[in-house]
């Protein structure tokens, strides 16, 4: 029974912290795209726009976990939500800039073979 009791009362802990993680990884995945946009083979930039869009997605869905949980946990998981808004805003300004590097360099590419 206490077993049980300290694993219901560890659960929102641990509800939070893996979708925290996941957009820990994925702002790290997230810092590498604008580079990837400027130097990749053009042959796989689409492959980099659509990584830019899942990352930013995959970032947004955690956090609505992390906002959710962080609520069961109270005052022990203060600053869990605002953190975690911060790091996807900043996903998503990667994911713009990525997407217009790709844009751009696609544009480009099209002009000189017209």
């Amino acid at each position: 029974q206490a077993a049980r009791k300290l694993a219901v009362q560890a659960a929102p802990k641990a509800a939070t912290a893996v979708p925290a993680a996941v957009i820990d990884d994925c702002l790290r995945a997230a810092e590498l795209l604008p580079r990837l946009a400027a130097f990749a083979n053009v042959n796989l930039l689409s492959d980099v726009a659509v990584a830019a869009i899942m990352i930013e997605a995959a970032a947004r869905a955690a956090r609505i976990n992390v906002v959710v949980n962080s609520r069961q946990q109270g005052d022990a998981a203060a600053g869990a939500g605002e953190k975690a808004a911060e790091a996807v805003e900043k996903i998503a300004e990667l994911a713009a800039r990525t997407l217009a590097a790709v844009d751009d360099r696609d544009s480009r590419r099209e002009r000189r073979t017209l």
